[in-house]
């Protein structure tokens, strides 16, 4: 009886220790995210990031928190053999995606009129010259037009950089990235409020496994004492 009662004991530590690594892989890099964009937010000075970069890193965030549920459904029989063939289109899509991205980046803690001026004056430091339309810059030698997509809500704005005369123009966008930055180096920012609750939905994203971990700890430390005395 004392026996059956350990080991019970122990198939419910070992589940609650993996339940409570599945939460930290799926939420643990989703948590890190919200709060580096927070901080990103609360810098003086606007964040430039290349455009592949930031998706690689977006990639990072998220597919976790997708791919773990998944994993564990398989792991328990639940998905059969979907769990491959939808890992697989995962992949390919993701493979797109990032196939079809463009030139150009993302800048943080900018809104979408600040991010013009600036695009403007880098140009003009370039001696470059650009036509504003809405929310895209044409400049006509060299001929680029610059799309710019603003996300209110984390407080970034994309820049896609095509080239007119589908010509490759070696060494200006590179160029243009360089001006750019060191315009936004210059622009002198007050505190976001974006910046603090990014950073407090980080806190509660990461408090979440923290939480779980802690009300769990003995059968951590029961896990952790089997496996050295093993």
């Amino acid at each position: 009886m004392g026996k059956s009662s350990r080991d019970g004991y122990a198939v419910g530590a070992d589940q609650k220790v993996v339940f409570v690594l599945e939460l930290i892989v799926a939420i643990g890099p989703l948590a890190v995210y919200f709060l580096a964009l927070g901080l990103l937010n609360s810098r003086p000075h606007p964040y430039l990031i290349g455009l592949r970069a930031d998706f690689l890193l977006l990639s990072i965030a998220f597919f976790p928190l997708m791919v773990v549920p998944l994993a564990a459904l398989a792991a328990r029989g639940w998905l059969g053999s979907w769990f491959g063939g939808v890992a697989a289109m995962a992949l390919v899509l993701w493979w797109a995606i990032q196939s079809g991205l463009g030139s150009g980046w993302v800048i943080y803690n900018i809104d979408g009129r600040h991010c013009l001026d600036a695009v403007g004056r880098a140009c003009r430091r370039l001696g470059w010259e650009t036509t504003e339309v809405g929310e895209r810059i044409v400049v006509t030698s060299p001929k680029l037009e610059i799309q710019i997509s603003t996300f209110s809500i984390l407080r970034n704005v994309t820049l896609n950089v095509t080239i007119s005369d589908g010509h490759e123009l070696p060494g200006e966008v590179d160029r243009l990235g360089e001006a750019l930055a060191r315009e936004l180096d210059a622009e002198a920012l007050l505190p976001s409020p974006t910046g603090a609750g990014l950073v407090m939905v980080g806190s509660i994203l990461l408090a979440v496994p923290m939480g779980y971990l802690a009300h769990h700890v003995e059968a951590v430390v029961e896990v952790v004492r089997r496996i050295f005395l093993a």
